[in-house]
């Protein structure tokens, strides 16, 4: 099996990142992470459109231990991938 963790990021819609780094220093430092930078309006308006269909179906957190591993609505027991 292969998992693929990517993100974006769009700024003014019309610049965007796109890639796997995470904004923390294990990342910049230890890790094998890629992003693109693009000036693009064109992929930065496609990018803000899908993420703003992406949230109408995200569920809002309201209460922070519905996150808590293996107890939390948002990792349940269970879950091999939410439990260390």
């Amino acid at each position: 099996y292969a998992f693929q963790h990517g993100k974006f990021c769009v700024a003014d819609r019309q610049l965007c990142s796109v890639g796997s780094w995470n904004a923390w220093a294990r990342s910049a430092f230890h890790e094998m992470e890629l992003n693109m930078f693009f000036d693009a309006p064109d992929l930065a308006e496609k990018l803000a459109e899908k993420w703003l269909s992406a949230a109408q179906e995200c569920a809002r957190v309201d209460d922070p231990n519905d996150l808590v591993p293996g107890v939390g609505r948002f990792a349940p027991r269970g879950c091999e991938m939410c439990v260390p």
